[in-house]
C-alpha cells in the first residue's frame, strides 16, 4: 500500500509536467547511457551528459547547470522530451486519501523543447485555467514566465527560457503557499547557468 501511495504523486507530476503530452517514438531504438534511457528522436539529445553531485545538476546536452538548496532526485522518463525529470525541494507529506508518513520532494523540474517567450506567453495565457496569473519577467538575465493553473490543488509553474531546452518548475499547491512556491522557483532560477 505504501508503494502505491508513493507512486501517486509521481504520476501526478508526470501529468502536470506534460510528460505524457508527447507520444514516445514508435519503433525507435532506445539508447542506454550511464544516467538515463531515452528514445532516439530528433528532439531528445543523443546522450544526457549529466554531472554534479547531490545538489548540483549539469548537462551540456540540455544546456543548463542548476544548483539546488536540497538534494534532488533524477528520474528516468522515456516519455519526457529530455528523457529525464528532476524532483527537488524540501520534503513534503505525500498527498494521499489514506494516512501515510511518506514524504516526497515538493517540486518537479522538467525540460521542454526551446521555444520563444513571445509565442509561449500567448499559448500559456490562452490555455491556462487562470490566465490572469500569467506574467513575464527577467530573473538573472533569463526570460521567465510564471503562472497558476486551477484545479483541486492549484498548480504553480515557472518556465525559464534557454537556447537548447527550457526548464519548467512546477508544484501542487496543496501543501505550500503561492508565495513559498514562486519564491523557491525564483531562488533556483537565480542559481541557473546556461551552458551553450
Amino acid at each position: 500500500m505504501k508503494k502505491i501511495l508513493l507512486i501517486i504523486p509521481v504520476i501526478t507530476i508526470f501529468v502536470l509536467a506534460g510528460c505524457f503530452n508527447k507520444p514516445a517514438a514508435q519503433n525507435q531504438p532506445l539508447e542506454q547511457t550511464a544516467t538515463s534511457t531515452i528514445p532516439s528522436t530528433s528532439t531528445a539529445p543523443a546522450q544526457i551528459d549529466t554531472y554534479g553531485d547531490a545538489k548540483l545538476f549539469g548537462s551540456k546536452a540540455l544546456g543548463w547547470e542548476i544548483k539546488f538548496t536540497e538534494p534532488y532526485q533524477k528520474i528516468d522518463c522515456p516519455e519526457c522530451i529530455a528523457g529525464i525529470y528532476l524532483l527537488f525541494g524540501p520534503l513534503r507529506p505525500v498527498m494521499s486519501l489514506e494516512p501515510t508518513n511518506g514524504k516526497t520532494p515538493a517540486y518537479n523540474l522538467n525540460f521542454t523543447e526551446a521555444r520563444s517567450i513571445k509565442n509561449e506567453f500567448g499559448i500559456i495565457k490562452a490555455n491556462a485555467t487562470m490566465p490572469e496569473t500569467v506574467t513575464q519577467k527577467k530573473i538573472s538575465g533569463f526570460d521567465v514566465i510564471t503562472w497558476k493553473d486551477g484545479g483541486e490543488c492549484e498548480n504553480r509553474l515557472t518556465e525559464v527560457f534557454g537556447a537548447k531546452y527550457n526548464i519548467v518548475m512546477s508544484s501542487l499547491g496543496c501543501t505550500t503557499t503561492e508565495k513559498e512556491d514562486f519564491g523557491y522557483f525564483e531562488d533556483i532560477a537565480k542559481t541557473i547557468k546556461r551552458l551553450d
